[in-house]
């Protein structure tokens, strides 16, 4: 892309880049919030209490800004969680570009994402994104979740910025403890060759289109060679937006107060059913919404192994732990609507699925996302998928301290996934921009 010599344009390397707080409460989820829906996924993850310790909040603007400019780049960066997602940006080129437009041509939207020719302000906030990229680069490297002493790193670094906060030096630039602790260790950790090879790499997160674009094509950060491969370029997908209430409206699975009282009966009930030999450690949450024979449960330690089973995605069993999640399983009295099909069998996914074993699950991201939502095959066809949906939408978002008139929820489908468009559809999701998960190779930079 072409574009004529901008006049008293800065260059990325002339752009400062500031650290904001990521401890609670923090001023910028509510400086961010106009912006919904668009910029959702890293709103969600300033919102959500899940912290590390390594997390780096990164903007173009100070802490000490009060309304958003007109141009600006946000980020949360967190080269910890890898091989998950390791940082969500966000571009003030992502504003007018929320909504899909069933009766736009596809390809007028790409000529309008290809144009020639770019306005000032457009112009700077590609520069933005390369400045906060090559910050991103040039941060120390932190212990991954799984490495020994990391625990005891993560305490004392979110100790050290608790400390700071209540002295009043956040927002200070290199002044963060957890930046100067991990600059002075830098060199004393050793990585494997493996691991040092893996520092330039990264993994973006839910990258909107024309970030995915610049980011891809103009930076020349993800290989063309590489483009496709499972893991390094992910394409296809779309962000589907959803109002909470509404979608309370279409699937009722919320338990009223007189429903919740009658849950102490039931579980008797269960324990009787089966003999009194019931496992503790199930949670019963109800049944409603739910066909006959079913109830709602919480997910269990053991569950987890199968949740990585039955996707490609890289997940951590430690933040599965930790982000909100729902599943399904089955009373001893369920009869299979389907008698054709056995139900302690998943034939497509090879197998046995004991009795107390979850039938169906979903979990909500860190960044608000519905994530690893699954059906076993045996038990498809029975509505699981959009009840599961909808009792994390409407019961689990307040984990991400949504605030007074804020009611979005959103999820990331692949556009040849015909199942999961249906259940968007049926929840009342409106269809938004193209997103992308990309590893790219922050040394071509």
């Amino acid at each position: 892309m072409s574009n004529p010599a901008p006049t008293n344009l800065p260059t990325s390397s002339s752009i400062t880049i500031y650290h904001h707080s990521p401890l609670h409460p923090s001023p910028l989820p509510d400086l961010f919030k106009p912006t919904l829906p668009a910029g959702i996924n890293l709103y969600r993850r300033l919102q959500c209490r899940l912290r590390t310790g390594s997390e780096f909040v990164l903007a173009t603007f100070p802490p000490t800004t009060t309304t958003l400019p007109p141009v600006f780049t946000l980020a949360y960066c967190d080269r910890s969680r890898r091989p998950e997602g390791q940082a969500f940006l966000f571009s003030s080129l992502e504003l007018d570009r929320v909504w899909y437009d069933e009766t736009r041509d596809p390809d007028q939207s790409k000529h309008e994402l290809e144009k020639e020719t770019r306005t000032r302000e457009e112009q700077l906030a590609v520069q933005q994104l390369r400045a906060v990229l090559q910050y991103i680069k040039d941060l120390p490297y932190p212990l991954a979740q799984d490495a020994d002493g990391y625990e005891e790193r993560r305490e004392a670094s979110i100790a050290a910025r608790e400390r700071a906060a209540r002295a009043g030096d956040t927002g200070k630039g290199e002044e963060d403890p957890v930046l100067v602790g991990l600059r002075a260790t830098r060199g004393v950790e050793k990585l494997n060759e493996a691991e040092r090879r893996e520092t330039r790499f990264i993994l973006l997160g839910a990258i909107h289109e024309s970030v995915a674009r610049i980011v891809r094509e103009e930076f020349g950060l993800v290989p063309q060679e590489e483009w496709g491969v499972d893991g390094v370029f992910a394409a296809g997908y779309r962000t589907w937006f959803f109002d909470i209430d509404e979608v309370a409206r279409r699937v009722d699975v919320v338990e009223s107060r007189d429903e919740k009282k009658n849950r102490s009966v039931k579980t008797t009930s269960l324990e009787q059913a089966r003999g009194g030999l019931a496992d503790a450690s199930l949670q019963y949450l109800g049944t409603k919404g739910l066909p006959d024979g079913l109830y709602w449960s919480a997910m269990q330690e053991r569950d987890l192994s199968t949740v990585r089973a039955r996707t490609h995605i890289p997940r951590r069993e430690q933040t599965m732990r930790l982000i909100p999640s729902i599943c399904v399983r089955r009373l001893p009295t369920f009869v299979h609507p389907k008698p054709s099909t056995h139900p302690s069998h998943a034939p497509n996914e090879g197998e046995p699925i004991g009795p107390d074993d979850p039938v169906a699950w979903a979990f909500l991201g860190v960044d608000g996302s519905l994530s690893s939502l699954h059906v076993e095959t045996a038990f498809r066809g029975l509505g699981l998928a959009k009840a599961v949906t909808a009792k994390l939408f409407t019961e689990k978002m307040d984990a991400y301290g949504m605030s007074k008139g804020e009611r979005w929820a959103h999820s990331e489908v692949l556009e040849d996934n015909e199942a999961s468009v249906r259940v968007m559809k049926t929840l009342g999701g409106r269809k938004g921009w193209e997103m992308w998960w990309m590893r790219v190779d922050l040394s071509r930079l």
